[in-house]
């Protein structure tokens, strides 16, 4: 029999079902089910590691532990319990398998408390460990993209290569191009096999888009249409690049239109994510009304969802009013 049982694991689920109904929406009380659940999962390991396991058994409780874990992050997040509890994110991150689903979630809930030292020193750490592997690294590798360091550059590099495993190629080829400097040879050749690598594997998870933003963050477009038209890149991917290289080098004016041209119309969620980066980071707040991301209700101004978690991620609140947005570092 399993120390841990799938009825021990239904009594904490049950309390995470609960929480919405307290008054801190069980602000109190998440702490200690994160060292249930992860005293249960450690059990779980070191029942495997005993003769003739019940693997069978084990997987089972596995699962039901994994799933309460998921139900916990998805409530933290759902109620924005994130800034409060980003130590109780990361020890959950320490105490789950890291091939585990739920290191999205969990992820999410550290990305979404903005930037500050804990989640920083969270990810380069473990990033710069002899353990990385698994959902958790590529978790890691796109808090990168929204939050390039240079502490992570050399670990980085190996996983932005052709020799790279696909799911963590593409999130480290853009983070690696976000390190480099434009028009850098050696970065252009490695991310130029990086992304022919890409073409071949056809792996999914965004693995061909992601490869080419790294390209394209120090490629310029001549380079990009010599090497590429005629390889197998799909044409929509081509036009990306084009865009995000007219993107990352038009001055501050042009970068502007730009936005106004293609936010709406043709970007995708990583170069929108790249465009609101810029217009909160350089104060362009007129630029918010006029792509509809806000507007004034009785009850005061309203961000649309995507603005709103973008402004917490890279750390920023806006106030005013549609008309005159305020945007302010937290």
């Amino acid at each position: 029999m399993a120390a841990v049982t799938v009825s021990d694991i239904g009594a904490v689920d049950s309390q995470i079902k609960q929480l919405s109904s307290q008054s801190d929406n069980g602000l109190s009380q998440i702490p200690n089910l994160v060292e249930q659940l992860n005293a249960a999962e450690t059990s779980n390991n070191t029942e495997r590691e005993k003769p003739n396991p019940n693997t069978t058994e084990l997987d089972e409780v596995l699962g039901t532990i994994l799933n309460s874990k998921m139900g916990l992050t998805n409530h933290i997040y759902e109620y924005k319990l994130y800034n409060y509890l980003q130590n109780e994110m990361q020890l959950l991150a320490a105490g789950t398998d890291k091939t585990a689903i739920v290191h999205k979630s969990i992820s999410l809930n550290i990305l979404s408390a903005g930037p500050n030292a804990g989640a920083e020193s969270f990810f380069v750490t473990y990033l710069n460990s002899d353990e990385i592997g698994g959902l958790r690294l590529r978790e890691a590798l796109m808090y990168f993209t929204l939050h390039p360091n240079n502490a992570v550059k050399d670990r980085v590099s190996f996983f932005a290569s052709e020799k790279g495993h696909p799911i963590f190629r593409g999130p480290a080829s853009w983070v690696f191009g976000k390190l480099s400097s434009i028009d850098d040879s050696a970065a252009i050749a490695q991310l130029t096999a990086a992304l022919n690598q890409s073409i071949i594997d056809n792996y999914g998870f965004d693995t061909q888009l992601l490869t080419l933003l790294g390209l394209a963050e120090v490629a310029n477009m001549s380079y990009l249409k010599a090497n590429f038209s005629n390889v197998g890149l799909d044409k929509s991917l081509l036009e990306l690049g084009e865009r995000y290289i007219n993107f990352k080098r038009a001055s501050g004016t042009n970068k502007s239109q730009l936005i106004r041209n293609t936010f709406n119309k043709s970007m995708t969620r990583y170069e929108r994510d790249e465009a609101l980066g810029y217009i909160l980071k350089n104060n362009k707040a007129d630029l918010l009304k006029e792509l509809g991301l806000l507007f004034d209700t009785d009850n005061g101004l309203v961000l649309s969802p995507e603005l709103a978690q973008l402004a917490t991620i890279y750390g920023y609140q806006i106030s005013g009013s549609a008309d005159n947005p305020i945007i302010s570092a937290k």
